[in-house]
């Protein structure tokens, strides 16, 4: 596994924590807080899209690096 791909699934584990907790109403919500929050998520997405477009031009340069994180995954 790749340095991008453990920050990718870090940030996936936060937004998915946070959905969870929001569904179970373990997060508040308020107007004030509200933006803060989507903010935050859409910023983690954005993150992890833009990794995901590094990481795969990178295989593209460097296929041998895609096999090596496969193997070490």
């Amino acid at each position: 596994m790749t340095i991008l791909q453990r920050e990718m699934s870090e940030r996936s584990k936060a937004i998915q924590r946070m959905g969870n907790m929001m569904s179970a109403g373990m997060l508040d919500i308020t107007p004030e807080n509200e933006s803060m929050i989507q903010n935050g998520i859409a910023a983690m997405i954005s993150a992890n899209e833009e990794a995901e477009k590094l990481q795969a031009e990178t295989f593209r340069k460097m296929p041998w690096l895609k096999i090596s994180a496969e193997k070490s995954a």
